[in-house]
């Protein structure tokens, strides 16, 4: 009880002799992580924080504490192989001996850096401990994206969607967002880029030139064409209600989100992540001066599903713009931005 109070996972009121938990506590316990990893999150993320720093603490949770280090040659040397391709160390590597690898987060710095770099695994333990790195980082990064909410970074969020979105792609945050699409290799990357077809309104306005330059099969174009249709961003309609606005208090926007698709929950395999993914989208509420007022997670679509955002709006006679981002959870270069206004109210 002593190191939960100290790390700041529950609150002491001593008056009532009662323990109640904190805000930490709730994202900690809800989403099934160590609250030494939550503290983590707490102690080495900024508002700033860029997205090798991101990678790096979650390669520090305690829930990679018990990964294997196995003393077998062949597995040793592959493992220094992988040290000496990654991008950047871990804060954990030996200085004397950058590639020997004796702490678990070092190794989990490897393996997931090999992920994002589509590196090859040959040794089967390896290729097992990888799966379950990644299974663990899709908990602990909700629970990231809760601690980044209630801090209310707007910068950070963005940061932490993208590195989610790295993950289940396997692509670096500056590999061209068509590694992701079926079939495409980086040489099929760069024809298109010499093309001037670099993202994915040039490609559905270029589409016969695309088949064109890149001669796919039938069967691999069909592919190409369900992944961009299962992955589209559904139609989005809002509408703000007013009666809901009051001195002091607050103003509730009803988003409305609907899609042409006749399931109601789209299930995605990606080539690279060990598991199927729900379609899911982030929406986040920025005022005009870029300020986040609110963010929410959307999993599950139905023909009229209803989202409201509810967010504190000050009480003024001139009108007032807000943004309303929305973000594919898994899917890079897959987002929209769509502004509103909100009437100004009668003062006096």
């Amino acid at each position: 009880m002593t190191k939960l109070i100290a790390s700041g996972m529950v609150v002491l009121n001593h008056d009532e002799n009662k323990v109640s938990p904190s805000n930490l506590g709730r994202i900690s316990s809800e989403n099934y992580i160590n609250y030494e990893t939550i503290e983590i999150f707490s102690t080495r993320l900024t508002q700033n924080s860029d997205l090798t720093e991101v990678l790096e603490t979650l390669c520090l949770a305690s829930e990679f504490d018990a990964l294997p280090i196995r003393r077998i040659f062949i597995e040793e040397e592959e493992m220094r192989k992988l040290i000496t391709q990654q991008r950047f160390p871990h804060p954990n590597q030996q200085v004397t001996d950058p590639q020997l690898v004796t702490d678990p987060h070092v190794k989990t710095n490897a393996l997931l850096q090999a992920h994002l770099s589509r590196l090859p695994l040959t040794s089967v333990n390896l290729a097992a401990d990888q799966r379950n790195i990644l299974l663990s980082l899709d908990r602990l990064l909700v629970g990231l994206m809760k601690f980044i909410r209630a801090r209310h970074w707007a910068t950070l969020l963005p940061r932490a969607i993208e590195v989610n979105q790295m993950i289940v792609q396997a692509i670096w945050h500056d590999d061209s967002h068509f590694l992701q699409l079926p079939h495409l290799t980086r040489e099929l990357v760069a024809i298109c880029n010499e093309n001037n077809i670099h993202n994915f309104n040039d490609w559905k306005t270029m589409e016969n030139r695309v088949k064109e330059l890149l001669k796919l099969t039938i069967s691999q174009w069909s592919d190409i064409t369900c992944f961009i249709e299962r992955s589209g961003l559904p139609l989005l309609k809002y509408r703000i209600s007013e009666d809901a606005i009051t001195i002091g208090g607050q103003r509730t926007i009803d988003l409305m989100l609907s899609c042409k698709r006749k399931s109601e929950e789209i299930v995605i395999r990606f080539p690279y992540y060990p598991s199927g993914r729900r379609q899911s989208w982030w929406i986040l509420l920025f005022d005009a001066q870029d300020q986040l007022l609110t963010v929410e997670f959307v999993s599950s679509w139905t023909s009229n599903t209803t989202t409201p955002l509810r967010f504190q709006c000050p009480v003024q006679a001139e009108n007032a713009t807000y943004n309303l981002m929305f973000v594919s959870e898994s899917i890079k270069g897959v987002s929209v931005m769509q502004s509103f206004i909100v009437n100004g109210w009668a003062v006096g």
